[in-house]
Parts: structure tokens; C-alpha cells; sequence
């Protein structure tokens, strides 16, 4: 799971890395001074959707992390347990809260 999440996250980074590239010097080009706020606009727009739809992910197992992307909201539950609202058991059968 962790190498298909990390293939996925290098395309994306070096499709969006090559339409940077390019994309930028044409937006300085034809909005000047300007295109600083479309930029900030967009690194606005990505923050608040990190921060909404991203999940906490740090100092987890992977069988917690498995635990975490098999609730109905992941996001929810990775906030509550680093939140200390939940804590994740190991029992036999596997990993509950």
C-alpha cells in the first residue's frame, strides 16, 4: 500500500512540478506582478484541503494505519486518536478502538 501511495505521490508531484514550469513564466508573462496572487491563492486552496481531507499519519504502525483507513471517515479517526479521544487495541483479532 505504501509503495503504490508513494509511486502515485511521485507522479503527481512531477505532473504538477512540469506544469509549473512551464505555466509560470506565461502567467508572469501575461499577468505581471499579479500572478503572485494566483499563486498564493492556490497554496491557500491546497493548505485548507490538506487540513481538511488529510490524515494523520505520523508516529503510526502500518496495521494502525490499516485500522485508520478502514473507518468510514478516515480523516475523523486519525484526528481523535491523535487527539487521545480513541485509542487503537490490538486484541486477536485485530486492531480495535
Amino acid at each position: 500500500m505504501r509503495a503504490k501511495g508513494l509511486t502515485l505521490s511521485g507522479f503527481i508531484v512531477s505532473g504538477i512540478g512540469f506544469i509549473n514550469l512551464f505555466a509560470g513564466p506565461i502567467g508572469l508573462q501575461n499577468l505581471g506582478y499579479k500572478y503572485i496572487y494566483v499563486f498564493v491563492g492556490w497554496d491557500v486552496f491546497e493548505a485548507v484541503m490538506w487540513y481538511l481531507l488529510g490524515v494523520e499519519s505520523c508516529g503510526r504502525t502500518l496495521e494502525e494505519l490499516d485500522w485508520i483507513y478502514e473507518q468510514p471517515s478516515p480523516v475523523r479517526a486519525s484526528k481523535d486518536v491523535a487527539a487521545g479521544r480513541k485509542k487503537i487495541v490490538m486484541q486477536d483479532g485485530g486492531f480495535t478502538a
